[in-house]
């Protein structure tokens, strides 16, 4: 099989960074402020910007759905900005750290019978992130064992930067789930790996663990979300003057544990959810100019499975545009 002309499939340290692929992570709870997080964690000291479109829709119960008399829909618009530096090592040595900051930009609408009730815009809450990244090696003849391993180990804290006291046209304080920041400091901790085959495709996944604490009298439950992807290279095809595309499929997914209120459990909170992602990356291309890497990715998320505790929104597919960079 012919090589692509840009040097991919030879194991060129930048080559192999280039999995990264941006995806719409759900808030899975009506009490989660985590919606902003429009890009998914990938292995490698990454900036970049990204445009996320996500909502719900209708009731749930459990697994089924049940009418809404108020045709109530949530949906939200972000541009997310991250910015990564290397403090130590660099793409030529097996371990590197890098500190980051991710700050999103959000619109928050709500409607019902399809007329808008509320609307409103800002900065959410601000995340520092590290991340400890090393490489593994495989010798094994097969060309179907991943040769080397990108593996990151991230730590990330949320600070309450985001407005959460916004009130209605009443002096009514909105919901939670409608506020642009959650009101509380939180911690992350997780993983990001990427590996490469001498068969053309490459695998991707992370888990992240979010550790929520109290504030206002109200706790977000702990939530993990994760991701497994598949980049087939062996389909990539040539898009003038763009670039060079990838295929992307995957299986992305949040478990949201209930929130508290004043001490109290809430009923109407906690969840699983799982999604279909398919999307498109562009390989890296060189920008002479600036001096660094750029990648395109876009990607749609269709829900699959939701089980919902108590009576929730529904959640609706998403849709995410991303421009990711490297500087070398």
């Amino acid at each position: 099989m012919t090589r692509l002309a840009s040097g991919y499939g030879v194991f060129k340290p930048v080559k192999l960074f280039f999995a990264a692929v941006v995806s719409t992570m759900f808030a899975v709870s009506e009490l989660h402020a985590q919606s902003h997080a429009v890009s998914s964690e990938a292995a490698g000291n990454y900036s970049g910007e990204f445009f996320g479109l996500a909502g719900t829709s209708g009731l749930r119960n459990g697994r089924n759905e049940i009418p809404d008399t108020i045709g109530s829909k949530n949906s939200e618009m972000v541009l997310l900005s991250t910015l990564y530096v290397p403090v130590s090592g660099d793409i030529t040595e097996s371990s590197t750290f890098a500190v980051g900051v991710e700050i999103p930009y959000s619109r928050r609408i709500h409607t019902e019978h399809g007329r808008q009730q509320i609307s409103h815009t800002g900065i959410g809450d601000i995340v520092v992130a590290g991340k400890y990244g090393f490489t593994l090696y495989d010798e094994s003849p097969s060309r179907w064992v991943p040769r080397k391993a990108k593996i990151d180990l991230i730590g990330k804290v949320k600070f309450p930067t985001g407005e959460d006291h916004t009130t209605d046209a009443q002096g009514i304080e909105l919901p939670l789930h409608l506020q642009l920041g959650s009101g509380s400091t939180d911690v992350a901790l997780g993983v990001a790996f990427l590996t490469e085959t001498e068969k053309y495709f490459m695998i991707h996944g992370h888990a992240l663990y979010w550790m929520n604490t109290s504030a206002n009298n109200r706790k977000m439950g702990n939530a993990i979300n994760y991701e497994v992807s598949f980049i087939l290279a062996a389909l990539a095809a040539s898009v003038e003057p763009v670039g060079t595309f990838l295929p992307k499929i995957g299986v992305m997914g949040m478990h949201n544990s209930m929130d508290e209120m004043n001490g109290m459990v809430m009923n109407n909170s906690g969840s699983d959810v799982q999604a279909l992602s398919i999307g498109v990356q562009s390989l890296w291309s060189y920008v002479q100019t600036i001096g660094s890497f750029w990648m395109i990715d876009a990607s749609y998320q269709l829900p699959i499975f939701q089980r919902m505790t108590g009576v929730q929104p529904g959640y609706m597919p998403s849709f995410s545009l991303g421009l990711r960079i490297f500087v070398k």
